[in-house]
């Protein structure tokens, strides 16, 4: 459609007037088509609602991202599980971050992070939230609609600081898709009930995404019924009633992307 066009011509235009973009012209002198691919840019533009402006600037921070921890090759094709370190696969089998098989009543996927994230290093983290937000931007309807996080943490939250701070600067700045819904199940701590405070202010301010929390973790039975409400199929949820994380789905899915990924390789 002309509008589609029009809006892929403005985000070039915006590209080009961005000052720094640093992983975008290395991807160009590197002669990469990927940066120039019809569908990777409407991902953004889809992501922005069709605002050339931002999708121009989600688009380039994303490169960044790619570049930062994963190097050149990630400019110029999808990631795929192969481009994983070691520790980051390893990582991503223990189940801390899982897609569910089902999506949310409205449609959307479901990203499912628990438990503690700490690792050697907060690259792993990032390497996995890249590759899985990666694997969520597939989805035509994800990319129209945006995703869902529910989002479960313990006591071991406040040690994982620096790990948190540097995922969420890249959700706000380099995901390649939108975050429609944001559910949190935290302790009912002092320090949590402040958090899930701020969070309740903060989200008066942002106009696409919706944050809920709760004081209780991923494994209560309170939890899961207001989870419920919101048409999050509770019965998908990778933990158990003592809070284990259940890992069975979530290597067989591991699996099948592989499986995928080789199929895409030599097709």
């Amino acid at each position: 459609p002309a509008m589609v066009e029009e809006n892929l011509a403005s985000m070039q235009q915006e590209i080009d007037l961005l000052p720094e973009k640093h992983a975008y012209d290395l991807a160009v002198f590197d002669g990469s088509d990927y940066v120039f691919d019809r569908d990777f840019r409407i991902k953004m533009l889809r992501a922005d609602l069709w605002n050339p402006q931002k999708a121009a600037l989600r688009f380039t921070r994303h490169l960044m991202y790619l570049s930062r921890y994963f190097g050149p090759p990630a400019l110029k094709r999808p990631l795929l599980h192969d481009d994983l370190c070691q520790e980051s696969k390893e990582f991503l089998r223990r189940g801390n971050y899982q897609i569910l098989p089902s999506r949310d009543r409205a449609g959307r996927l479901i990203l499912c992070h628990q438990g503690h994230t700490a690792t050697s290093s907060p690259r792993v983290n990032i390497q996995v939230v890249l590759y899985l937000w990666t694997v969520l931007s597939e989805d035509i309807e994800t990319q129209k609609h945006g995703f869902t996080i529910i989002f479960s943490a313990g006591e071991s939250l406040l040690q994982d600081r620096e790990h948190l701070s540097e995922i969420m600067a890249a959700a706000n700045e380099g995901i390649p898709l939108r975050t429609s819904a944001v559910h949190m199940a935290l302790p009912n701590t002092p320090v949590f009930t402040l958090l899930r405070t701020c969070l309740s202010i903060q989200a008066r301010f942002l106009e696409s995404i919706r944050i809920r929390s709760y004081p209780h973790d991923l494994s209560s039975i309170e939890t899961q019924y207001q989870l419920l409400t919101f048409g999050i199929p509770v019965q998908e949820l990778p933990v158990t009633s003592t809070g284990k994380i259940k890992t069975k789905n979530h290597l067989q899915w591991i699996q099948a992307r592989q499986a995928i990924e080789k199929i895409r390789a030599f097709s």
